[in-house]
């Protein structure tokens, strides 16, 4: 123990930063239903590495907390309780725990913890939120804590079914990226929108906020299965001339004979296209990847 004690902290830091983070895969998986892989829930799930001694514990434990997924309401709680515990704490130079997250998942999960961590986490740059809101949960105000944040890239997954629980999630999301005449919108910082089967209780809204906003340069879709719902949308968000590409994971004859001007221009529809189009370096060459693989012909 006392060869890794040894270690200088600079090294240690970049050795457990590799370890504790969360893997992309994790974050983006798009299962219909939890990830299999739990993160920051009750005190068994908490990596064993950060148990070897107090230097590890202390040097490690910033990074626990920069990539976060939340499926369960003992989660949200413990989570929470963590981040508001720490805040008490005082802090000179270093960030809380909660400015440390950068990249948060909140699966399915309506509670008033998930209030608390929404507030309190305000650098987040990737956000991926489930609209599949279980009937019986209680109703919060999501407007607050997404208010307080400006993510870059934006996961939106739903599953093809009305769920009349969500209806202040998905009011607090279009409010987010909606601009007015006297100010920009909160999420005026994003860049990438990924999008997964999509209820069309969203659609109108969100185009509608999409179209304007001034970094936005690629959107992706997959389960994309109403023609009439995406024409309309497509449309809105082609009038975004910053917006670079609409990469579709569809038919390829689905939107061809409704699409006109420059909404058919940016909008690309085929597997093999979206595959050679977006294999980029970073992982959003991995998320094409992740939901293209099930097709053995792209």
């Amino acid at each position: 123990m006392s060869t890794f004690n040894g270690l200088p902290e600079e090294l240690l830091d970049a050795i457990l930063r590799e370890a504790l983070a969360l893997p992309w895969f994790t974050f983006l998986e798009w299962s219909r239903g939890r990830p299999t892989k739990d993160r920051l829930g009750t005190r068994s799930t908490i990596p064993d590495i950060l148990l070897v001694c107090k230097t590890w514990a202390r040097v490690g434990q910033r990074h626990l907390y920069e990539g976060i997924v939340v499926h369960r309401n003992s989660q949200a709680k413990a989570l929470a309780s963590s981040l508001l515990a720490d805040r008490r704490r005082i802090h000179d130079t270093t960030m809380t725990l909660a400015e440390r997250i950068r990249r948060l998942r909140i699966n399915g999960v309506q509670c008033k913890a998930v209030e608390i961590v929404l507030q309190l986490a305000t650098n987040v740059e990737d956000l991926h939120v489930s609209l599949a809101v279980p009937a019986s949960a209680p109703r919060i105000d999501w407007l607050p804590g997404l208010r307080r944040m400006s993510p870059t890239r934006l996961y939106l997954h739903d599953t093809e079914k009305v769920h009349a629980n969500n209806d202040r999630l998905i009011d607090a999301i279009e409010d987010a990226v909606t601009a007015s005449s006297d100010n920009p919108a909160y999420w005026n910082r994003l860049e990438e929108v990924h999008l997964r089967s999509m209820d069309f209780s969203i659609m109108p809204g969100l185009g509608a906020a999409l179209s304007v906003l001034p970094r936005l340069r690629v959107i992706t879709a997959s389960e994309v299965w109403c023609a009439d719902w995406w024409h309309a949308f497509l449309q809105l968000v082609g009038n975004n001339t910053r917006l670079q590409a609409v990469f579709l994971d569809c038919h390829p004859k689905l939107l061809d004979q409704t699409l006109q001007g420059r909404a058919k221009e940016i909008v690309r529809q085929n597997r093999s296209e979206l595959r050679r189009q977006i294999g980029l370096k970073d992982y959003h060459g991995r998320f094409a990847r992740m939901a293209l693989d099930d097709d053995p012909t792209s």
